[in-house]
């Protein structure tokens, strides 16, 4: 039955090769589109994983981290009365600012001030210093640089860029993790308040004590302070889970258009060809071909062409994500995980059952005598 298929198929080449040409594309939609959503949630899995327990406390009604927390302000008293709650057992004030440097003039990046001794609690424990090292006390004009911004201005450890006017000697490259922190540059936070001329803060990093206590702590503040709000790890995890679940349902769903499409192919492909083996099928049954034997037939013929156009679909797609990974430089990125190319050449067999099931009892519904009457 199989050799059988693979001469039926090869029959008509050109239209058996725009048929997988049609899968193909689908397929390969499915896969780079579905890498994406994956790389988001990598990335936002990456982002909860350094942040840890961490309660971010910032002023009501203040926007988001991607602007720098504009519009809040906390003062330096609440930093201290914060300090004094039970179950807090460190406050690491943070100011950040979307700016621009040189190197790299026409580029803006996130510049994020700090106490060189909370630097941890910014980057993670688990995220290291490539190169260089960290903020130390007493540092002012230093700077540590995320992996992008060094590739994009070309910089090394001991080399300057200027934020506001003022040199900034790069004192430590952090190693990539393919997140926000790869874009960020991190000076101590007296030297920035100072640049900025600032006498307050745009946001908090309350640790708890005790990890479990967290939603707890996080409640007290609100309660203790009015003009604030907090935002926890679970409930960023859960407003980012659910962003990442919208973005892969519309994705695939849009490319599963695009392969739906290559399985009308597939079934008028088959239609074509049981119309012109009309003749040849009503010899098989007349001399004992049974009517599942002509079904399987042409469900095989279908299911080779769509499998075809599967695994390549799954190299395009795959070619199709090294290509973005390389020319987003960390932007954007996907990942082809295993669950993701299982979906993409199951997707692709479907296709093949659905577009060749019609044309598949059409064929074995031929009476053999009107078959062989056929011309």
């Amino acid at each position: 039955m199989l050799s059988l298929a693979l001469k039926n198929i090869t029959r008509q080449r050109v239209r058996t090769s725009l048929t997988v040409l049609g899968i193909t594309i689908g397929i390969a939609a499915i896969v780079a589109l579905g890498s994406i959503s994956e790389g988001i949630n990598e990335t936002i899995n990456k982002e909860m994983r350094f942040l840890g327990g961490t309660i971010i406390v910032v002023e009501k009604d203040s926007s988001g981290m991607i602007t720098g927390f504009r519009g809040s302000e906390i003062t330096q008293e609440q930093v201290e009365e914060i300090e004094e709650l039970p179950g807090v057992k460190d406050v690491a004030p943070i100011i950040m600012r979307v700016g621009r440097l040189i190197p790299g003039k026409g580029t803006s990046h996130l510049i994020v001030g700090l106490d060189p001794k909370d630097i941890d609690y910014f980057k993670g424990k688990a995220t290291e210093i490539e190169s260089g090292r960290s903020l130390e006390e007493g540092d002012t004009y230093s700077a540590i640089i995320g992996k992008k911004v060094a590739e994009r201005g070309n910089l090394d450890v001991g080399d300057f860029i200027r934020i506001k006017d003022k040199d900034f000697e790069v004192v430590g490259i952090l190693e990539e993790i393919r997140g926000d922190l790869d874009f960020m540059i991190v000076i101590p936070i007296d030297t920035m308040m100072e640049l900025y001329n600032l006498d307050t803060y745009r946001a908090l990093y309350v640790i708890p004590e005790d990890v479990a206590e967290v939603e707890d702590l996080a409640e007290m503040i609100e309660s203790e302070f009015y003009d604030l709000s907090t935002i926890t790890t679970k409930e960023i995890s859960k407003q980012m889970s659910e962003i990442v679940e919208r973005i892969r349902f519309y994705t695939i769903g849009v490319a599963s258009i695009s392969a739906l499409v290559g399985g009308l192919g597939v079934m008028n492909t088959m239609i074509m060809s049981v119309m012109e083996r009309r003749r040849e099928i009503g010899i098989l049954k007349a001399i004992g071909a049974t009517n599942k034997f002509v079904l399987f037939q042409i469900l095989t013929e279908s299911s080779i062409m769509s499998m075809i156009g599967g695994i390549l679909g799954l190299f395009f797609g795959y070619l199709g994500i090294r290509m973005l990974n390389f020319y987003s430089t960390g932007m954007v990125y996907g990942i082809l995980t295993p669950q993701l190319a299982f979906l993409g050449l199951g997707f692709a067999f479907c296709l093949g059952i659905f577009g060749g099931l019609y044309p598949a009892y059409s064929a074995a519904s031929i009476s053999p005598v009107e078959a062989l009457r056929y011309e």
